[in-house]
């Protein structure tokens, strides 16, 4: 019977999986280049198994297990979990309490036990996953042992009749181990020997010594983290012509190399060239190729070199007193878009100076927006060709470095002064600002592959690269140093450009526990800090998980619902559950939903809703405020797309990345839509004014806050503060997406008391002149319409 494979658990221990269950425990020994030492084996603990199997055998039961070990991003705290295989119908196990998972020790797993009779039913072999209660999967861990892919790629885990757990064995060593030594495990009795790999212990070196460069007392120091490397060398240049100058790194501790030159090397280039054996699929040393630090403060370019810069150099943030969460109203905005068509010279059109230039100007489209906070596009250096090419910056090479094709002089690393100039003059504007980051792969050239692909990159079982992102190479952010380094790189953008707060794309991929990490890590630099994430990969979402954290999710499920209620399509239970702050199954409190309509990477809300995306008739632009004031009225943080307030549109395109010319905002339909425009911008700046306070909510609330008047049509009118548990001022919004006129009875409530400032053409704080609007128990709702009233006093 042959080892299939065996690794270490400890530096003491090894598990070797065998091909089937064994009658007893054999006899195994240890191979290196000493000789033979005797180990002392036992069958593997049953939760050992479980960590990779997710389940293991207790008499006539299997017992499935679900747990943080085994999948990480699950929710510990209020989510159902079901399990679902060839034995239940798959998904038609939902909502079936028999196979519903029970919580387990200390609520630290679900487990569900199984007689086995009721699964194998003569099946010779099981397949089975865990799905959430709303019928989306839980993916397997890639390197499961007990994985199994079906003919159309799904992974799925598997079960079969002689795989119980007898077939793993643990072994204790009598010393700890040295890991980097090849050494093998070796059953007599079986005629079958397997070489021990370190990859899963290899998994948790980490060291908090300093990384990147330092200069100090006359010397310069490198440092980096390569733990497989054989060689490490650092090649200086005066210029980027100039002549390059190697110097030998030495090996230290946990995998860090570093070397002390004794010299003051502020404003050269560097980089980096890396040796180290490729034995398998697990590394991808290339001596010829030449590695951008990933501690890099700038880049010439995305391939480098790298500038050498002295810390106590770099720029100082200045304080700005982030608003808080609630007060929020944020634009997504991509540096280019905005820039195309701006009056400013074309030589800045594509530079972080252009942008503060063009802000500058009272001028300027984002001050008269209403909007609060500027969520930017990526800006940490990314794979563009050139520095002129059109990039949506979601393909970074490097998180420490303002992008270099954002730069007015990226020869002179004009970026990092610069992004901090921007970032303070955004301040000086009252705006906050976050930064998208995208911390779940990584752009080409892919300089952490050639430091160690295994160690910062997620891959499957044959050790190829995984790709939940889409991307092609899932970043492994849950390794101690991967950790660390998204952790200094973004407390770095914090302490020196001043950044507000971040999103974090397809945060999935982090996961739960690291993104813990870093709130934790960035609440204690900055305790307002901003922390935003998109939920989901093509691997699964956490929104629900994240409830139980301090972060917020972009909600998905308000951008699906908008496009539907407004096309008269979506049920009005979902209305108040969105526009109440998708309360309990989302979010745990109010801010922690990112509403939105729109985003970078869809299609443009109005071309979700007409085809007629130059000329929107009357009715397109009446349903086009509706989502808007959906969107604005709602409890939580509204996001706005840019050129939401003239109707933006991208021909009916849905994935633009690559196309500048239709990404870039033309403002000359402002003129075009000049009503729709100032409509819009004063939607928005209710929402941040006192009279819109209502809508605002720090904390969350009861049921009673809200109170809502309905038909047996789509129209509805909300009432906040119905209670008065606040001292805001009331509102009420009715929203009619029917193309009848709909009269809704208001049950005894006195619209008398308040004043009308918003229809779906006008809107005026001060009141409008209702000359056929009637005060009566009846409200009437014109087709396709809007309203909003706030209580006198």
């Amino acid at each position: 019977m042959k080892i299939l494979k065996s690794w270490w658990h400890t530096r003491t221990q090894i598990l070797s999986l065998f091909e089937h269950d064994l009658d007893s425990v054999p006899e195994l020994f240890l191979t290196d280049p000493a000789g033979n030492a005797p180990l002392k084996s036992s069958f593997a603990p049953k939760n050992i198994f479980a960590s990779h199997t997710c389940y293991y055998e207790e008499d006539d039961k299997i017992v499935f297990v679900l747990n943080e070990q085994n999948h990480p991003n699950i929710n510990l705290n209020c989510e159902n979990y079901y399990l679902c295989g060839n034995f239940n119908g798959w998904l038609d196990a939902l909502g079936k309490p028999e196979w519903n998972l029970k919580c387990g020790r200390d609520k630290k797993e679900f487990i569900l036990a199984v007689d086995k009779k009721n699964l194998f039913d003569g099946k010779r072999k099981l397949f089975f996953k865990f799905a959430k209660d709303f019928g989306q999967w839980v993916e397997p861990m890639s390197d499961a042992l007990n994985i199994d892919h079906d003919n159309t790629g799904n992974a799925n885990l598997s079960i079969a009749r002689n795989k119980t757990g007898k077939n793993l064995i643990l072994s204790e060593c009598l010393n700890e181990q040295d890991i980097n030594v090849d050494i093998s495990i070796c059953s007599p009795k079986h005629e079958t020997c397997a070489p021990v790999n370190a990859r899963d212990l290899f998994l948790s070196l980490k060291s908090d010594d300093s990384l990147g460069v330092q200069i100090q007392h006359g010397y310069t120091r490198f440092s980096i983290f390569a733990p497989r490397a054989l060689r490490v060398q650092v090649l200086i240049q005066e210029a980027l012509d100039s002549e390059i100058i190697s110097y030998d790194l030495m090996s230290a501790e946990n995998g860090i190399w570093k070397t002390f030159i004794k010299a003051d090397l502020s404003d050269k280039l560097y980089s980096y060239r890396i040796s180290g054996k490729n034995s398998d699929n697990t590394t991808a040393f290339d001596s010829s190729v030449k590695i951008a630090d990933p501690y890099a403060f700038a880049l010439h370019k995305h391939t480098g070199p790298a500038l050498i810069i002295d810390k106590k150099n770099l720029p100082v943030a200045k304080n700005f007193k982030t608003p808080k969460w609630h007060d929020l109203s944020i634009m997504e905005v991509h540096l280019r878009d905005v820039l195309a068509n701006a009056n400013i010279e074309d030589s800045q059109k594509h530079t972080f100076k252009g942008l503060e230039n063009w802000l500058k100007q009272e001028e300027c489209y984002l001050k008269k927006s209403g909007i609060n906070c500027i969520e930017l596009q990526p800006i940490q250096e990314f794979d563009n060709l050139t520095y002129s090419e059109y990039h949506w910056g979601y393909m970074p090479v490097n998180w420490f470095s303002p992008s270099s094709a954002y730069a007015s002089e990226p020869n002179k690393f004009s970026q990092i002064t610069e992004f901090a100039s921007l970032i303070n003059t955004f301040h000086e504007s009252n705006f906050a600002v976050i930064l998208d980051v995208v911390y779940n792969h990584v752009g080409e050239p892919n300089h952490l592959l050639r430091v160690d692909k295994f160690y910062y990159f997620e891959t499957a079982h044959d050790f190829s690269l995984m790709n939940y992102s889409g991307c092609g190479n899932d970043f492994r952010a849950n390794a101690p140093m991967s950790e660390r380094m998204i952790i200094d790189s973004l407390k770095h953008l914090v302490v020196h450009y001043g950044v507000d707060g971040f999103r974090f794309d397809l945060a999935e991929l982090l996961g739960v526990a690291t993104l813990r990490k870093i709130e934790k890590e960035l609440k204690a630099l900055k305790p307002d800090i901003i922390l935003i994430a998109e939920p989901w990969s093509f691997r699964g979402h956490i929104a629900q998980a994240l409830s139980e954290t301090g972060f917020s999710s972009w909600n998905d499920g308000f951008r699906e619902y908008a496009k539907k209620y407004v096309l008269n399509q979506g049920d009005k239970s979902g209305f108040k559950y969105f526009v109440s702050g998708s309360r309990q199954h989302f979010a745990n409190w109010p801010a922690q939903t990112v509403n939105y309509i729109e985003s970078h990477d869809d299609k443009c809300f109005l071309d979700n809703i007409t085809d007629n995306f130059e000329s929107p008739s009357l009715i397109d632009l009446k349903r086009y405020k509706l989502a808007y004031a959906f969107l604005f009225m709602s409890i939580g943080i509204p996001m706005a797309a840019e050129g939401f307030d003239f109707a933006r549109t991208k021909s009916g395109k849905n994935n633009t990345y690559k196309d500048g010319d239709e990404n870039a905002l033309k403002y000359s339909r402002i003129y075009s839509h000049t009503n729709l425009c100032r409509w819009m911008r004063n939607l928005a700046k209710f929402r941040n004014s006192k009279l819109g306070e209502a809508l605002r909510l720090a904390d969350p609330v009861n049921d009673s806050y809200f109170r809502f008047f309905e038909n047996d049509s789509n129209a509805i009118c909300v009432l906040f503060n119905a209670d008065n548990s606040s001292k805001a001022k009331q509102i009420l919004a009715t929203f009619n997406p029917t193309s009848q006129t709909q009269a809704i009875y208001l049950n005894a409530f006195n619209i008398s008391e308040f004043t009308h400032i918003a229809d779906i053409e006008n809107f005026d704080t001060a009141g409008l002149d209702d000359i056929a609007m009637e005060k009566s128990a009846i409200i009437k709702l014109p087709p396709y319409s809007f309203s909003l009233w706030v209580k006198n006093s």
